[in-house]
């Protein structure tokens, strides 16, 4: 059976929420468009980006995890070291995935930083693609 956007970005939150990813940052695991808007936690975001259906249905996902900046003489900026840590803990999550669920991840791009300045903080970032075999 082929899967909704719906239903495979809840399966990604099943996948991280039972991970030890949560447990290595402060905030909680959201999907995406449900992270509160005010808040300063390590927060995990998880969405769904794209995905074609078909015997074997293919798409981007992506883990987000925002880390927020540090206050040095007035201004916000990035902590460099805590951003780097994160990063590190979504690598590891990723060597995690291989033969436990039945997606097949490979990462789209390099796991990275970027700066919301809007909100003051930094988003680690992970994209992957998936593979599901279905039975159509």
């Amino acid at each position: 059976m082929t899967k909704t956007a719906g239903q495979i970005e809840q399966d990604l939150y099943d996948i991280v929420s039972n991970s030890t990813l949560p447990t290595e940052v402060s905030g909680k695991v959201y999907k995406r468009g449900t992270r509160p808007t005010d808040s300063k936690e390590e927060d995990i975001l998880v969405g769904f980006i794209a995905g074609l259906d078909s015997e074997v249905s293919t798409g981007m996902v992506f883990v987000n995890v925002y880390v927020p900046q540090i206050t040095s003489g007035g201004t916000s900026i990035k902590n460099t070291q805590r951003v780097s840590q994160v990063e590190g803990l979504l690598r590891s999550f990723f060597d995690t995935l291989s033969g436990n669920s039945e997606y097949l991840f490979s990462l789209d791009s390099t796991i990275q930083s970027f700066e919301d300045k809007d909100i003051k903080q930094d988003i680690a970032s992970m994209r992957m693609r998936y593979k599901i075999y279905t039975n159509n």
